[in-house]
């Protein structure tokens, strides 16, 4: 072997040495001052989002009375990211695939609502995602909490999901009579809403389209893939949407079947920059297809109505105020002719004013940092106050009306999850506590409505 060829495998060898040393260096510094632990955190049980916005398109279908609803299956509901709403980790036995639609198109484990036994206490959530959230991560604690504060109730409680992604009045009075229609009981009504009538209705009637209507935005990009009326730029965006969340699951696919990168932190760290680059990527494009669904052209295949507010920024919360306690009043106006009690609850919201104290991360998590990323913030300022208003004529109007916008003032701790709406799991057990209680005060065995002969 020649002197040039030893030197060579030597400079090589010296190469693969110095970078196995900096691997390792990299290594120890990642792990040692927990470097980059928000990338890194992504490869812990993260899955699609959940329900409710316009990447979920393939597990959605058109609904003639509600807009839209998810496809029924077995043990492929909506998928919700474990990390973010499980921050100790997630419960035994919790998993994705676990999570059903039934043939309503409602998250539950109960396949037929029609097939619930007569002599059940049924309890019916209604409102967004989340309403159905509640019900998910913390019904448990719902039903527990009811069967303490009532210790006469002598039937099991059959806890009914009716809740959405992005569902506003009139969406849950109309879900509501669709089920009484079809024979459906019930013994009490939950209404949880108020973000989606605030930050759908109010982007929708800014952009001239009634917010009587489902979100636009929402409507549109279903049915213009279900009956093939999307335009070019729709497809294209709606496209480039998906292609950043595939390329985002193939990495997360990468590391965790790989066992060498599942035990790197410098790799997590590495890919998972990348991952949220192709999730920022696809949030951007998102807000770009909201803004072309929301526009008033090629509507004329949709019905529509006209306002003197509509095209105006923030010249529609009477409107929206008023259509969503007139919803409420008619979906406890049908709650007593049942023989049933009717509860609505007012959801909180981080951008209430003074509503939780938050660390910098849970405002950075929040989008309080910059609240000009979403137009949530805007929405719920603007729009809550009008929403409170018409809370306290509900009550006025003899409904069990409930402001719970100050649920979180004494809570430090992390709740908020995104920069919409969502909490974690801690967040919806104080949630369902809170309802539980307001309901429990109300309804006693002496007055709850017996079940059938």
């Amino acid at each position: 072997m020649s002197e040039n060829w030893k030197k060579r495998c030597a400079n090589v060898l010296a190469l693969l040495v110095s970078l196995a040393l900096s691997l390792v260096a990299l290594e120890g510094s990642v792990r040692g001052f927990d470097l980059l632990a928000r990338p890194r955190a992504v490869f812990g049980e993260s899955t699609p989002e959940a329900e409710g916005s316009p990447r979920d398109l393939g597990r959605t279908q058109i609904h003639p009375f509600l807009g839209w609803a998810i496809r029924p299956r077995e043990g492929q509901g909506p998928f919700y990211e474990a990390r973010r709403y499980f921050p100790d980790g997630k419960p035994p036995g919790w998993t994705s695939e676990a999570l059903s639609v039934n043939e309503f198109g409602f998250l539950t484990d109960i396949g037929d609502y029609r097939e619930v036994d007569a002599d059940r206490f049924v309890v019916g959530v209604f409102g967004g995602s989340v309403a159905t959230q509640m019900v998910r991560f913390a019904g448990d604690t719902l039903k527990a909490e009811l069967e303490a504060r009532m210790p006469d109730l002598d039937r099991s409680i059959a806890l009914l999901n009716f809740g959405a992604g992005a569902y506003k009045q009139p969406q849950q009075v109309i879900a509501l009579v669709e089920m009484v229609t079809l024979g459906i009981r019930f013994d009490v009504i939950i209404n949880v809403d108020g973000l989606n009538e605030a930050a759908f209705g109010g982007f929708d009637a800014e952009k001239g389209l009634h917010p009587v209507f489902p979100s636009m935005g929402h409507y549109k990009s279903r049915a213009g893939l279900a009956t093939g009326t999307s335009s070019e730029e729709q497809i294209v965006k709606t496209a480039a949407v998906l292609l950043e969340k595939r390329a985002a699951r193939r990495l997360l696919d990468r590391v965790s079947g790989s066992a060498v990168l599942r035990r790197s932190e410098f790799a997590k760290a590495s890919l998972g920059l990348l991952v949220e680059r192709h999730r920022r990527r696809a949030t951007e494009i998102e807000a770009e297809l909201q803004e072309l669904l929301t526009t008033k052209e090629d509507m004329s295949a949709i019905a529509s109505l006209s306002d003197p507010c509509l095209g105006k920024e923030d010249a529609c919360w009477d409107l929206i105020a008023d259509m969503w306690a007139n919803a409420s009043w008619l979906m406890g106006a049908i709650s007593t002719e049942l023989g049933g009690r009717y509860f609505h609850f007012l959801q909180p919201n981080q951008f209430v004013p003074e509503s939780k104290p938050m660390s910098d991360e849970e405002q950075e998590v929040a989008g309080l940092h910059d609240m000009g990323r979403t137009t949530f913030a805007r929405m719920v300022r603007n729009g809550y106050p009008h929403l409170q208003a018409g809370g306290k004529e509900l009550r006025g109007r003899g409904v069990e009306f409930h402001d719970l916008t100050m649920l979180f003032a004494q809570h430090p701790e992390p709740l908020y999850v995104d920069d919409c709406c969502h909490y974690n799991v801690h967040g919806y057990r104080l949630l369902a506590k809170a309802v539980a209680e307001a309901v429990a005060a109300k309804v006693r065995q002496s007055d709850a409505r017996q079940p059938p002969a």
